[in-house]
């Protein structure tokens, strides 16, 4: 329509996007101070029943991609039925992005995303005083995640009042996350309906994209635009991940690993449940 070919097409988009992530990303994609963490602590806690010591909401979604080989169709093929790259984000309570990592194709688990990512590894696989995420916060994820002292899931079982309790206000403050990755997706339809790109050029381009995401919530002071609820219920649903099968025995990244591997994570959680009223 606009004498443009596709391979010109290709190359405009990849050097916009490398601007954007270049200039723009540490800029508006950043983690945030102790100070900022403790604010951020204070105001889930208000908002979700004393819910204590919540610094971000950790969670895995699925962008389309159209694979460029046999390998990459093997290894994007999720249990969707789809094929997809995972984009794995933190996000504070108003939706922004602290922390992206794309890339992993969509056969992977979220928690093998979660443990071969460089924020797990600043998190984790250093000494706790030069972790990004210091004693006494922690990241909350679903059940997909494995449990640690410093990211919290959800109890697998129900078994007294006081962790269904938890689990609730677990699962309410959670949604930020899931409410993030739906306004993503209805601002820019070609993370889940991408009919051309392939894995590498969609790296590029969800990241860039998870930076615009940040710009508009920091231009749109009242927070006015929502997605529709319909939509966002069905872009939430369609990045769910399977749970662990055995979170006693699960693959925790460094911080964790001299003790027994969930133990720090039940004290953890279990101190949060008590103080949930």
């Amino acid at each position: 329509m606009f004498g443009v070919t596709f391979p010109m097409a290709q190359r405009t988009i990849a050097r916009v996007t490398s601007a954007i992530i270049e200039e723009l990303g540490r800029q508006h994609v950043r983690w945030p101070s102790h100070a900022q963490n403790v604010e951020h602590a204070q105001a889930v806690q208000q908002s979700h029943r004393q819910l204590p010591h919540v610094a971000g909401f950790i969670d895995g979604t699925h962008i389309k991609v159209m694979p460029q080989n046999a390998l990459e169709r093997v290894y994007s093929y999720n249990r969707k039925g789809s094929h997809s790259v995972i984009l794995q984000g933190i996000v504070d309570r108003e939706g922004r992005f602290l922390n992206t990592f794309v890339g992993y194709l969509g056969r992977v688990h979220d928690a093998r995303v979660f443990c071969g990512s460089p924020i797990a590894a600043a998190i984790a696989d250093v000494p706790e005083r030069d972790s990004l995420l210091r004693e006494p916060f922690v990241l909350l994820g679903d059940a997909a995640y494995p449990l640690t002292s410093w990211l919290v899931t959800p109890y697998p079982t129900e078994s007294t009042l006081t962790q269904k309790t938890f689990n609730f206000v677990h699962s309410s403050a959670r949604m930020a996350v899931e409410r993030a990755f739906g306004k993503l997706k209805a601002q820019w339809a070609i993370l889940h309906v991408n009919r051309m790109y392939g894995p590498q050029a969609m790296v590029r381009i969800c990241t860039a994209l998870c930076i615009l995401h940040n710009i508009t919530i920091d231009v749109d002071e009242d927070g006015a635009w929502q997605p529709p609820y319909d939509a966002l219920a069905a872009l939430i649903r369609d990045g769910e991940a399977g749970p662990l099968e055995d979170e006693d025995n699960a693959i925790v990244p460094g911080r964790d690993r001299p003790r027994n591997q969930s133990t720090a994570g039940k004290v953890k959680r279990n101190m949060m449940r008590d103080s949930v009223r």
